[in-house]
């Protein structure tokens, strides 16, 4: 079990460094971040409120709920 987990943290390592490289883990232009934000506000309740954020990975979609 323990090499498992370490050729599992190895992969993390190295891949962290790229990671929010990938198309869906960043907006990649004003227009998207306006477009994520307006999408999400019909979505949610009006400030304030509470959000449970459970395994949302990088936290893109979790960040943009906050703002």
């Amino acid at each position: 079990m323990e090499d498992v987990q370490a050729r599992i943290t190895a992969y993390w390592e190295e891949r962290s460094a790229s990671y929010d490289d990938d198309p869906d883990h960043v907006a990649r232009s004003e227009a998207e971040e306006r477009a994520w934000q307006e999408d999400l506000a019909e979505l949610l309740p009006p400030p304030p409120a509470d959000l449970l954020d459970v395994g949302t990975g990088t936290g893109f979609v979790a960040l943009r709920c906050a703002r």
